[in-house]
């Protein structure tokens, strides 16, 4: 795969041009790596940035410490996720938890397009836990209304105080902190895990940590921004899970998005895991095989003669 750092040329030139679209800071990273390459000054870089609001000073600072690793924001809050800085007044006129999950899926920042997925999983579950840094994934989980919710958010929306209100039955626990600092997890059938941290190292000390805890899905989001390379230079998520799967066999990938940074997700039961065609159906697709493979050597030996 392609690291993300390597994708210069015409963004550069589009953000000389002031003609640049919305950013995360993982594009951020690369136009300031790219710059004497195109040949577009620093100063143009930071004010298409952070002149504009896209991106916190404070996160333009960390980025710059190291352009080539500081490519995900700070922990907390995303001040440069678009629509982050002031919360849309829908937000904070939501009354209900349905009525927030709606508006947070028209809101722009980084994990919006995945609410719909991480929703639909965890109503197959009555016990659901989540390690995030985003807003967006409590939300979506919230919104299932399984029968117990514990997040470890290091993201704190005014709007998490009409929780207890809100999710009605549901056994409602939040903790704010960062899968370093959590010495376990009770058992759950779901985790959804996109910490501040993507590397190998991070994730598989997450998945040791609290696999063996989970017993039905683990989701992991960035599993296409740091697929095999993290955001340290080392081995990224997917040769983290690949490891877990190793030593773990009973799990699975039973899905996978390239979409909105990637999305992974793991399945335990065969229940959820696609299903092998019967012997008449595979011993029909080796034939088939078999006679593709035929005639493309015949056609072959014919260009030849």
């Amino acid at each position: 795969m392609e690291p993300p750092l390597a994708k210069m040329g015409s963004q550069v030139r589009q953000a000389g041009r002031g003609t640049l679209p919305t950013h995360t800071v993982e594009q951020s990273a690369e136009l300031r790596v790219g710059v004497q390459r195109a040949r577009v000054g620093h100063s143009t870089i930071y004010k298409h940035f952070v002149e504009t609001g896209l991106m916190a000073k404070e996160a333009w600072e960390h980025l710059n410490k190291n352009p080539e690793l500081n490519v995900t924001e700070l922990a907390g809050s995303c001040p440069v996720c678009p629509g982050a800085a002031n919360e849309d007044e829908r937000v904070s006129g939501a009354e209900s938890i349905e009525a927030l999950y709606k508006v947070l899926l028209d809101v722009p920042r980084d994990l919006e397009k995945h609410m719909p997925k991480l929703r639909e999983l965890a109503a197959m579950c009555d016990t659901v836990t989540e390690v995030s840094k985003r807003r967006e994934s409590t939300v979506a989980l919230a919104a299932a209304l399984p029968a117990k919710l514990t997040s470890y958010q290091t993201e704190e929306p005014a709007f998490f105080n009409n929780f207890d209100d809100w999710l009605g039955d549901t056994e409602w626990t939040r903790r704010v902190a960062d899968s370093p600092s959590i010495e376990a997890i009770e058992e759950t059938d779901m985790l959804f895990i996109d910490s501040t941290r993507h590397t190998y190292d991070r994730l598989t000390a997450e998945l040791s940590k609290f696999g063996p805890q989970v017993g039905r899905f683990i989701v992991v989001h960035d599993t296409k921004l740091h697929a095999e390379k993290g955001e340290d230079g080392g081995p990224g998520l997917l040769a983290a899970l690949r490891t877990f799967m190793t030593t773990n066999p009973e799990w699975s990938v039973i899905e996978h998005t390239d979409r909105q940074y990637g999305l992974t997700v793991l399945g335990r039961l065969d229940q959820d895991k696609p299903k092998l065609p019967n012997t008449l159906k595979m011993a029909a697709n080796f034939a088939k095989a078999v006679a593709d493979h035929v005639v493309q050597a015949g056609e072959r030996a014919a260009r030849t003669n």
